[in-house]
C-alpha cells in the first residue's frame, strides 16, 4: 500500500509538471505572436480547429500551433496525413531519427476549409523548430519546404522563422492587392 500511494504522488507530479509547462508553452507563444500587433490583431481562438487568428486589414490567417520536440523532421505524406519522426539526441543531431508518429491532431484544421467571407491562409507553426520540413511529390522525390511553398493550400512556419515568414506573407497579400 505504501508503494502504491509513493507511485501516485510521482504520478500526480509528472502529471501537474506537465499541465504546467503546458500552460507556461501557450503564454510564451501568446506573448510572442502578441509581440507583432502593429501588423495584425491577434485573436485567440476558443474550441476551434485553430488556435489564433492573426487579422490584418485584407486578410486573416488562421494559426494551428504544433508544438515538436528539438530534433525533428515533419514529412508531408498527403493533405492529412503528416509523419513526425523525431531524436532525443543532443550530441548526435545528424543521425537518423529514432522514432516517429503521426500527427493525428492536425488532420481535422488542414482537410477541412474555415467558412468566412474574408481572404484567408491557413498556416502551421512549429513551436520551437523542426530540423526539416519536407512533402512527397511522388513515390521517389522529395521537395523540402519553405514558406513560399504551399503544400495543399497551407503554409508552414516556425517560432524562429516567424518574423521573416510573416513579412513575405503580408508582403505577398500587398501585392495581389496592388495588382
Amino acid at each position: 500500500m505504501k508503494y502504491f500511494i509513493i507511485a501516485l504522488i510521482i504520478l500526480a507530479f509528472i502529471v501537474l509538471c506537465f499541465i504546467i509547462g503546458n500552460i507556461i508553452t501557450s503564454k510564451k507563444i501568446f506573448k510572442f505572436l502578441n509581440s507583432f500587433n502593429d501588423r495584425y490583431q491577434l485573436i485567440k481562438a476558443k474550441r476551434k480547429s485553430y488556435d489564433y487568428v492573426l487579422r490584418t486589414e485584407d486578410l486573416d490567417i488562421y494559426l494551428y500551433v504544433l508544438k515538436v520536440p528539438k530534433h525533428c523532421e515533419i514529412c508531408i505524406n498527403s493533405k492529412e496525413t503528416w509523419k513526425l519522426s523525431y531524436s532525443f539526441s543532443k550530441n548526435d543531431p545528424g543521425k537518423a531519427y529514432s522514432s516517429f508518429r503521426y500527427l493525428n491532431e492536425i488532420e481535422y484544421f488542414l482537410k477541412n476549409d474555415i467558412i468566412t467571407k474574408r481572404p484567408y491562409l491557413k498556416v502551421v507553426f512549429l513551436y520551437k523548430r523542426c530540423d526539416k520540413i519536407v512533402r512527397y511529390l511522388n513515390e521517389t522525390e522529395l521537395d523540402v519546404i519553405d514558406i513560399t511553398k504551399s503544400p495543399y493550400g497551407y503554409k508552414i512556419t516556425s517560432f524562429e522563422n516567424f518574423s521573416a515568414d510573416l513579412d513575405i506573407l503580408l508582403k505577398k497579400t500587398i501585392d495581389n492587392k496592388e495588382k
